[in-house]
């Protein structure tokens, strides 16, 4: 399904992959396969550790006068599986730390924890549960500091908390099939102060929400090796801060059609209608179409590539009613060998601001990329990258570029 509840900018979407492929987190080698270790209850622990170096030549995402810095990058991992033949469970942690030798104020260090639960009820029904709690933070320039970055002095600090359930009836081969799935997501930020003429601003204030999400699909066969659905889902967006005139209903219906007609391809996409609908006639509701789609060309064992599309409507980080966002992306993979691999991924990003102050704004952002793997060994893996974003906007101070080249070290048992 669209999932709608996520509020951060899709700049922030983009430095995130930036930061992964340079950390070497993104990958699709054959060789590296960490070792878990067992324990006399059944649990499978696999502890892995990454440890990056890269240039950025625009930490804080600034217009002109950017900041240059080596950061190094370490991330500590741990996954713990118990899997009794019928149910799975698991326990997932990962931490990030990112230091910067020219800009320490832009040091932070990330938390991620999950659970989750896959049960097999019977042979036709299956629930799965997962819980996810995120320490998390907005790199300057980006997010509540969007072309503000001098104006703070660090990060902007959040913790975001996740439940969320899914529940299925039906096999897949079966001419049809029922999901039925709900979700609440929870984001509250800390303070981040912003000094502006001696005037003192909070950048978060009114920005913590909550989320609450129901849906369901029916799926069915099309005899052809694919399935048709129908998909509908429902979510209240709640801020803390009431007077804000940000709390809405995001009320989405949408077909679709997923496939594995052949070896080669795979594949799926939906589109329908949405329908953002905020609680006070002040703002601008939204009612268009909405779509996701992904496919999926293999003409080699060793040779994949992939393309994907979505848009929707979304809420802004700092200015205006909701942001058109459509994105579009592109990557290739390429296995030289089982210890060897390539990518090219490139993606392309268009925001069309509605409402308020920020009417009529457009924001174009691109992004390549370009890894290389190699398994020195089955648990070490050794990773160099290079990525290029750039961003225009009609509105000045917005459009930056930013070019990093890394390499990474994972290890594992």
């Amino acid at each position: 399904m669209v999932n709608n509840i996520k509020r951060n900018k899709s700049l922030y979407r983009l430095s995130l992959l930036s930061v992964l492929v340079a950390s070497g987190a993104v990958h699709a080698n054959q060789t590296f396969s960490p070792a878990a270790i067992p324990l006399d209850n059944g649990i499978n622990i696999t502890p892995t550790i990454s440890v990056a170096l890269k240039n950025d030549d625009n930490v804080t995402f600034q217009t002109e006068d950017e900041i240059a810095s080596l950061v190094t990058v370490i991330n500590p991992a741990v996954n713990a599986v118990l899997d009794d033949g019928v149910n799975v469970y698991s326990f997932n942690y990962s931490g990030v730390s990112g230091t910067y030798a020219d800009s320490e104020d832009d040091n932070y260090f990330d938390h991620n924890v999950g659970l989750s639960a896959n049960l097999g009820l019977s042979a036709y029904t299956a629930l799965d549960l997962a819980a996810g709690y995120t320490g998390g933070h907005e790199p300057r320039g980006t997010g509540n500091s969007e072309g503000n970055a001098d104006a703070i002095s660090e990060p902007t600090l959040y913790s975001n908390m996740s439940l969320s359930a899914n529940y299925s009836y039906g096999l897949k081969e079966s001419n049809g099939r029922i999901e039925l799935s709900g979700l609440i997501n929870d984001k509250a930020y800390d303070e981040s102060l912003s000094v502006t003429n001696g005037v003192i601003t909070d950048l978060t204030e009114g920005k913590d929400f909550t989320s609450s999400k129901l849906g369901g699909a029916f799926y069915f066969q099309t005899g052809a090796g694919g399935e048709l659905f129908i998909e509908v889902s429902d979510s209240l967006i709640r801020y803390e801060d009431s007077g804000s005139s940000r709390d809405s209903d995001d009320a989405r219906a949408l077909v679709g059609i997923k496939w594995e007609a052949t070896a080669l391809t795979s594949g799926s996409f939906k589109v329908g209608i949405q329908n953002k609908a905020f609680e006070t006639d002040a703002r601008d509701d939204f009612s268009g179409l909405a779509w996701e789609g992904n496919i999926q060309y293999q003409p080699f064992t060793f040779s994949t590539f992939t393309l994907t599309t979505s848009s929707a409507a979304k809420d802004p980080s700092v200015v205006g009613d909701y942001i058109e966002d459509a994105v579009y992306s592109a990557s290739w993979m390429y296995n030289f060998s089982d210890a060897v691999d390539a990518s090219l991924s490139y993606s392309l990003n268009t925001e069309d601001y509605v409402g308020g102050t920020a009417d009529g704004r457009a924001d174009e952002t691109s992004m390549f990329s370009a890894n290389l793997d190699y398994a020195f060994r089955s648990n070490v893996l050794v990773t160099g990258s290079l990525s290029n974003m750039e961003r225009t906007s009609t509105t000045a101070g917005i459009g930056f570029t930013q070019n990093v080249v890394g390499i990474n070290v994972t290890v594992g048992m």
